[in-house]
């Protein structure tokens, strides 16, 4: 296609209609099941309460999710022309995908899952909720837990011997939604083939970066995301590998919102996804809050929003929740990047090459090939701002928070390279060189997985993983993200008490080892 007519401004905004919208405020298949996805692990979180609390917290949630299936509804979408030959190559996308991240340890895993099995081992070995002794103070499992419950319940009821499979299982199952989700936006076999390709191998030029500050080029297993050490905006490959938990509910959130942008149905779930998504990450809650409230129609749809009736499941869920991941958390480290003038003029210049390298010459492309919807303006924004501000000890919040406005860089980018209406051709060559440098950063990733050593599931509890990666040979101090005194007594007293996670090698009740 050789015209140089201007793209739509508006690829997101379904009163211009476009794949993936459902212009009259419905709900359908994937929303549901999308959200499905989101608020099982909140009902299994009632599991933490007490008998009474517990029925009313699991009561509410149920409640709350039945109402998806009342009032408008749309039919379900099938990946035609596809037909049961798409589903199956969703399928095996989203397994494979997951596979080899390091999920369920396949193929080499990251070290962030020595941290990240003990948790599960001892939300599957342990009555919720988990405690622990830290520096001599009774502490509880206070972390985004939503990830690891559905997997830790297959575990207690069939043993630790299925936490690999398990977990493998809830991961691809949640990739393959996002498959679904992002295939919904496309009316041709070729803009999916585009689309998947971008959203997998999307990433920064992280390659450049640490050859910038390395001067070589790179062993082809380095982790390339660090090179600006005081933040980084992590391709899909890296968020797969190392952070699951993280990404599946911002391209799971992100998706809907931009599916339901400005209309009813987005007042409907809204409140669902601002209550729940805390529980998988209050951070990536917070990246993601900006676009749920630049899309929701306030002046129409207020009431619908607010309604008493239909959102009081959710500010119960919300209440709780944010009670929960909240406790104790003043200890988390935070502050502005730049306290000082000295300090500001060091970091100034390495953020404008940030900036610039991981998401400002995609945006800039993509603003030259005429997008000017809000989402993606937003995320650009949102982008430049993140990096200002640090909290938790690797930063977290530029981290994970970012994840929501990446994927809407992301989708842009494949709408510019498929659109109907041609980009013009200078651009779109600009833009598939911005996206192959990138990718070639992301595949770090998988080469990583394929080509190390594979290591299996220790068994290990969390204090004693703690330990091994900070090289203690004694109890090490847990860190403050995954725990909390519980200084909350109006929750910890609907809690459960706290049961004490034993070490792997004690022998548990009622063993008979």
């Amino acid at each position: 296609m050789t015209s140089n007519q201007p793209l739509p401004a508006h690829p997101f905004e379904p009163d211009r209609p476009a794949p993936g919208h459902l212009p009259t405020g419905q709900l359908d298949a994937f929303d549901q099941a999308a959200l499905v996805y989101l608020v099982l692990p909140v009902l299994l979180f009632a599991g933490w309460f007490l008998p009474v609390p517990a029925l009313a917290l699991a009561a509410a949630v149920l409640w709350g999710l039945s109402r998806f299936w009342h009032g408008p509804r749309a039919a379900a979408q099938p990946l035609a022309p596809w037909g049961w030959m798409g589903w199956l190559m969703l399928a095996a996308l989203a397994v494979g995908l997951t596979a080899v991240s390091g999920t369920g340890h396949l193929v080499f895993a990251n070290t962030d899952w020595h941290i990240r099995d003990a948790v599960l081992r001892d939300l599957a070995e342990t009555p919720w909720p988990p405690g622990y002794l830290n520096d001599g103070q009774s502490v509880l499992l206070r972390a985004p837990v939503a990830y690891y419950l559905p997997a830790a319940a297959l575990g207690t009821v069939f043993g630790s011997s299925v936490l690999d499979a398990a977990i493998l299982t809830w991961t691809a199952l949640g990739v393959g939604l996002v498959a679904w989700g992002a295939a919904l936006r496309c009316t041709r076999p070729r803009e999916r083939l585009v689309l998947a390709l971008v959203l997998v191998m999307f990433g920064g030029w992280d390659l450049l970066g640490d050859m910038y500050f390395e001067l070589v080029w790179p062993a082809s297993t380095k982790h390339l995301e660090w090179w600006a050490t005081f933040a980084q905006y992590s391709s899909s490959l890296t968020l797969l590998a190392w952070v699951p938990n993280h990404a599946l509910p911002a391209w799971l959130g992100t998706l809907l919102v931009l599916r339901h942008w400005r209309q009813p149905s987005l007042a409907r779930i809204a409140p669902c996804l601002m209550a729940v998504t805390p529980l998988w990450s209050p951070l990536i809650a917070i990246g993601l809050a900006p676009f749920v409230l630049l899309g929701l129609d306030w002046r129409r749809h207020a009431g619908l929003l607010l309604s008493p009736l239909r959102q009081w499941p959710w500010g119960l869920v919300l209440v709780v929740v944010a009670a929960y991941i909240t406790m104790d958390s003043s200890a988390i480290p935070s502050g502005w990047q730049f306290r000082d003038p000295a300090t500001f003029s060091r970091f100034f210049p390495t953020y404008v090459l940030f900036c610039l390298l991981e998401f400002g010459l995609l945006a800039g492309l993509l603003l030259l090939a005429g997008l000017r919807d809000r989402p993606l303006l937003l995320a650009i924004g949102v982008l430049l701002l993140l990096p200002l501000y640090r909290f938790g000890e690797a930063n977290d919040l530029a981290m994970r928070a970012s994840v929501p406005a990446l994927m809407v860089l992301a989708l842009a980018a494949a709408h510019a390279l498929t659109a109907p209406t041609a980009t013009p051709r200078g651009i779109r060559a600009g833009l598939v060189l911005v996206l192959a440098v990138g990718a070639i950063g992301a595949w770090h990733e998988p080469w990583r997985a394929l080509t190390e050593p594979r290591w299996a599931r220790s068994g290990d509890s969390f204090p004693e993983a703690v330990a091994i990666e900070r090289g203690a040979t004694g109890p090490a101090e847990l860190p403050p993200h995954y725990v909390a005194r519980p200084n909350r007594p109006w929750l910890t007293g609907l809690m459960r008490t706290p049961t004490p996670v034993l070490p792997h090698a004690a022998p548990q009740p009622g063993d008979s080892r």
